[in-house]
């Protein structure tokens, strides 16, 4: 179960209203678009990660910059949050140096976000 104070900071459940509206509340649908955000998430992830070992700023922050608009849309705003600061460290053109951690920090809440949008749609 969540804990209510973490999940309104954490998770804007406007965004799932929104797209349900958009979806015409199809479950499915939502489903679908909840594992194209999963999906993609992952690679972006793995971009980052790819960023780092080659020393790339400047692909560090396109991912943290892609992955950030994306949370950001389907309501997982802790995340988003997480992929803004790693975005604009990074947009400095230098690779932080706790870079491992913050994108520890990203996948654990990925992870939790993730588990947060299924429960939106599959009750």
């Amino acid at each position: 179960m969540y804990d209510r104070a973490i999940e309104r900071t954490m998770y804007d459940p406007s965004k799932i209203e929104q797209l349900r509206e958009l979806m015409n509340d199809d479950q499915a649908e939502m489903l679908s678009l909840v594992e194209e955000y999963e999906g993609n998430s992952t690679s972006l992830i793995q971009q980052m990660l790819d960023a780092t070992a080659r020393r790339s700023a400047l692909e560090l922050t396109r991912a943290a910059h892609t992955l950030k608009s994306s949370s950001a849309l389907m309501g997982a705003s802790g995340l988003a949050r997480l992929c803004e600061e790693l975005e604009t460290l990074s947009h400095q053109g230098k690779i932080p140096p706790d870079v491992e951690e913050r994108i520890r920090q990203i996948t654990t809440e990925f992870a939790e976000a993730s588990r947060w949008l299924r429960a939106q749609i599959c009750g």
